[in-house]
C-alpha cells in the first residue's frame, strides 16, 4: 500500500469496485504534498463485513500530516553553510526534547554536517546560564544552534458523516467524528561567530485522522519541512 492512499478491501465485489475508487482519489490528493505524511488503513474484511462501519473506520483513521513553515534569513548570513550544529528544544519535557532534537540531528547529518543534541552537550541534572552553553557549544566545535520552541496546540473531534446500524426492524444513526490537531513552533539559528540569528522561522504543523495526529507524525512533519528550508537558505 503506497503512503497517502486509503484502501479498503474485502471479498466483496462491490466493496473491491469501492476500494479502486477510493484509491484513485486519494492518489490524486496524495501528489499535491510536498511535507505531506499521508496515512491509510487497509481493512480486510469477509463477506458479511458492513460496508458503512468499514468506510467510517477508514474515514477516522485516515488523513494527512502538513508543516506550512516560514522562514527569514538574514541578509548578512544570506547562503551561509554551517558544517556543525547543536539542536536545542527550549522548553517541552525531556521525552520530547529527546526525539525532536534526536530526529534533527539524524536529519541534519545525513547532508554532510554533524550535530549533536543539547541533551547531549547539556545533561539536565545542571544548571546552566547562555553563557555556559554558548561556552560548551564552542567547545564543541558547533558553528550554529538550532533552537526550537514549542508553541500552542489544540485537539478538536468533529462530526465528518454518519452511521446508521439496523436491528430487525429498528434502525439508529450515530455520528462519526474526524479528529484534527494543530500545533505552532518557532525556529531561531543562532551563528556562532558572531553571536548573531542567522534565521527566524515559525512552523505550524496540521493533522487529521486518528493515524495522523500522534505525536511522531507530526514531529516527521515538522522535521522534514525545517531540513528542507534549511537547504533552500544555504544553510545546510
Amino acid at each position: 500500500m503506497k503512503p497517502g492512499r486509503i484502501v479498503l478491501r474485502s471479498d466483496n465485489p462491490r466493496f473491491r469496485e469501492l476500494s479502486v475508487a477510493l484509491a484513485e482519489v486519494d492518489e490524486k490528493f496524495h501528489s499535491r504534498a510536498s511535507e505531506v505524511g499521508c496515512v491509510g488503513i487497509a481493512l480486510k474484511g469477509e463477506e458479511e463485513m458492513k460496508f458503512f462501519s468499514a468506510l467510517a473506520m477508514v474515514i477516522l483513521l485516515s488523513g494527512c500530516t502538513t508543516t506550512k513553515f516560514t522562514g527569514f534569513t538574514d541578509p548578512d548570513f544570506q547562503g551561509k553553510k554551517y558544517s556543525s550544529y547543536v539542536a536545542y528544544l527550549l522548553n517541552g519535557n525531556l521525552d520530547t526534547a529527546q526525539e525532536i532534537e534526536s530526529a534533527l540531528c539524524e536529519h541534519i547529518e545525513k547532508y554532510g554536517a554533524t550535530c549533536k543534541t543539547a541533551q547531549q552537550l547539556f545533561p539536565p541534572t545542571r544548571s546552566y546560564t547562555p553563557d555556559d552553553r554558548g561556552e560548551i557549544a564552542r567547545r564543541q566545535g558547533a558553528d550554529a544552534v538550532l533552537m526550537i520552541a514549542l508553541g500552542g496546540g489544540a485537539t478538536s473531534a468533529q462530526p465528518i458523516s454518519f452511521q446508521t446500524h439496523s436491528y430487525g426492524n429498528n434502525s439508529s444513526t450515530v455520528p462519526v467524528y474526524g479528529l484534527h490537531r494543530q500545533e505552532g513552533y518557532s525556529f531561531t539559528l543562532l551563528d556562532m561567530d558572531s553571536g548573531r540569528n542567522a534565521m527566524v522561522a515559525g512552523a505550524t504543523t496540521k493533522g487529521s485522522g486518528l493515524l495522523n495526529i500522534t505525536d511522531s507524525a507530526f514531529r516527521n512533519s515538522l522535521v522534514s519541512a525545517a531540513i528542507k528550508n534549511l537547504r533552500i537558505a544555504g544553510h545546510l
